[in-house]
């Protein structure tokens, strides 16, 4: 009688195990989805505002330094979610080409 305890304590206990693994991928699958979703629409909201600071710069004819500042740090978060490579290409030109205005305080 106790080695059929015995059994059935331990394929109660292997069944609750493999439950807990399937529930656990099932939420760690989820879980990978949303941070993909969230991580895509960050980097799409950095390149928005990038562009939107590029775009104003250039019909203003120049972009004040703490304004290039800001789009530089919002370009290296861009990058580091997996930006392309027109965003590269703006912020060359927003670092070279354009009229830089003012100083950013200390």
């Amino acid at each position: 009688m106790a080695a059929i305890a015995a059994s059935v304590i331990s394929g109660l206990s292997l069944a609750a195990i493999t439950g807990l693994a399937g529930f656990m991928s099932r939420q760690m699958s989820e879980i990978r989805e949303e941070w993909g979703a969230m991580r895509n629409a960050q980097r799409n909201a950095l390149k928005a505002s990038i562009v939107q600071s590029y775009e104003a710069a250039q019909r203003d004819g120049y972009i004040s330094a703490c304004e290039l500042e800001t789009m530089n740090r919002r370009a290296e978060s861009y990058y580091a979610l997996g930006g392309n490579n027109y965003i590269h290409a703006i912020m060359a030109h927003a670092n070279s080409d354009l009229e830089v205005r003012g100083e950013i305080p200390r």
